[in-house]
């Protein structure tokens, strides 16, 4: 019968679990930082829908970080657009223009303006930030992932020599 390491009431094993759970706090941070350099989320709604879950799980299963962002996120990083005549929104076009104080051309609505817009994203797909087809999410993450994959074999052999350090009274034979 095997025991779940995670589950454990062991204080260094406790504390291995909030320092893995802060490094998905750190991806997150990265990535909701990115998001604000890079000017990519005017009403904030990315940024704040950027959230990260860690599961431990037993055996093999070890660690899993994962982050949930709302979906417009993954066309933005990868530069998709729709296969289909599909326009995006094109309100929420208005409320970016409006946000990042762009003026429509003289004669023109703002509607119009959007609507244009709206138009190149759905022929054209969404501006790529650098030239090798790479995303914002593939940057932060193939920047952070050596400092947190460090950052985790540090931590884990700090649990581990404190676990071995640890005296367990309770497991000695009584005579």
């Amino acid at each position: 019968m095997s025991t779940d390491f995670f589950k454990q009431r062991i204080a260094p094993v406790a504390k291995l679990k909030r320092k893995l759970a802060g490094i998905g706090g750190s991806l997150t941070r990265k990535l909701r930082n990115e998001i604000g350099v890079r000017g990519m989320d005017s009403g904030g709604s990315l940024r704040r829908s950027i959230k990260h879950k860690t599961k431990f799980r037993a055996g093999y299963g070890g660690v899993q970080v994962s982050v949930t962002m709302e979906g417009y996120g993954g066309f933005i990083n990868r530069n998709l657009y729709a296969k289909n005549p599909k326009m995006p929104n094109i309100e929420a076009i208005m409320m970016w223009m409006t946000t990042k104080g762009i003026e429509p051309k003289e004669g023109m609505t703002l509607k119009t303006a959007a609507y244009f817009i709206a138009k190149a994203i759905s022929k054209n797909g969404y501006v790529v930030y650098n030239k090798h087809k790479k995303g914002w999410i593939d940057i932060v993450y193939e920047n952070e992932i050596e400092r947190l994959a460090s950052k985790a074999r540090k931590d884990v052999a700090l649990a581990m020599k404190e676990l071995s350090d640890l005296e367990f009274d309770w497991l000695k034979l009584k005579n």
